[in-house]
């Protein structure tokens, strides 16, 4: 996933519409915020369901997809480089709660936060991730 200001699978593409890449740039930039789809569309100017069928076609994942997957990716990179509590990342990334965090972090890397950092902390190079690339493995 790369920031709003980037090119790549999850940043501004050249070869997505206009659409897409509103809504990547506004869910990169608000992802700690409750984003939902009326959000989005009112604020791209476009109906929800057309704006949700252009993105899903141009980038193979539905928007709720790609906000839980970016956020993930924000929570992941908060794990190596901090050593704020888990409750403090889940806030920081975006999730209702630390419950919902855990569940979500589980569902898409396979391990709990806790267990990733552990992991990220005994590998001793925080930046490798290089065999969890997560959502970049999607597009």
């Amino acid at each position: 996933l790369y920031d709003s200001s980037e090119s790549g699978p999850f940043g501004s593409r050249a070869d997505c519409s206009a659409i897409t890449n509103s809504v990547l740039s506004e869910i990169n930039a608000r992802y700690a915020e409750p984003i939902t789809l009326d959000y989005l569309s009112e604020t791209i100017h476009v109906s929800k369901y057309h704006m949700c069928r252009v993105f899903a076609s141009e980038t193979g994942i539905s928007i709720a997809k790609y906000i839980l997957l970016y956020r993930v990716v924000k929570a992941k990179k908060a794990l190596e480089e901090t050593n704020l509590p888990i409750s403090a990342v889940s806030q920081m990334c975006g999730f209702q709660s630390a419950a919902n965090f855990s569940a979500a972090f589980r569902r898409c890397e396979g391990m709990t936060p806790l267990g990733y950092r552990r992991l990220m902390n005994k590998m001793g190079d925080k930046s490798s991730t290089s065999y969890l690339q997560g959502p970049s493995d999607v597009i």
